[in-house]
């Protein structure tokens, strides 16, 4: 895997995407067949990179590998620093539905199976490792922040460091007067403090 074709953090860390079926690019065939040396080696990815992961599938398949192939159960895989992409189209697709704001007789999200979504997310991470820090990127808004708290409350604990970002392109449709309401709601409903800090950021 060539580092020229990542992308970085402003924090000058490789922003490295996870395929789907969760064998990470940085692992060689030849790692692989290395499991004695494969704990040292995630380790120092972990300090020079953030995993990207666009569906939860790809956490729990990242997961098992490190447990197959390497004998690594979450209390022994290294602090990783995680991004996810919660509501990404491809892995929602009932998605654009978040991002109307109109008058409903229901609960925000309902019938659209985002609750699952969501908590399929928190079940994959906290398999993952117990020390985390993961920045919650969320492509659009999901309202509804009692379930929302309820389904990240997994991520809750410690070894895990929460940050939230968004893509404000998809929370336009929220007049002016309450979006910084619903950022900040967002934020303590993810993260259970009174910080109402939520970076706005464009999907990459």
């Amino acid at each position: 895997m060539s580092s020229e074709n990542l992308e970085t953090t402003p924090g000058g860390l490789l922003i490295c995407p996870i395929p789907e079926h969760g064998l990470a690019p940085f692992l060689s065939h030849a790692l692989r067949q290395t499991a004695s040396i494969h704990k040292d080696y995630l380790a120092e990815v972990a300090r020079r990179m953030v995993l990207e992961f666009t569906a939860s599938a790809s956490v729990h398949n990242f997961a098992e590998f490190n447990k197959t192939h390497f004998e690594l159960d979450s209390s022994q895989v290294p602090c990783l620093n995680i991004k996810i992409l919660v509501f990404e189209n491809a892995a929602f697709a009932e998605g654009h539905s978040l991002n109307v704001w109109r008058p409903i007789d229901h609960a925000h999200g309902d019938y659209t199976g985002v609750e699952d979504h969501v908590l399929n997310w928190a079940d994959n991470l906290v398999n993952l490792s117990t020390k985390m820090t993961i920045q919650v990127h969320l492509c659009r808004p999901w309202r509804d922040f009692g379930l929302l708290s309820a389904a990240m409350a997994p991520l809750r604990c410690p070894g895990i460091a929460l940050k939230v970002t968004i893509s404000p392109q998809n929370w336009v449709q929220i007049p002016d007067r309450y979006l910084a309401f619903h950022k900040a709601m967002t934020v303590m409903s993810i993260r259970r403090t009174s910080s109402s800090r939520v970076v706005c950021e464009y999907s990459l």
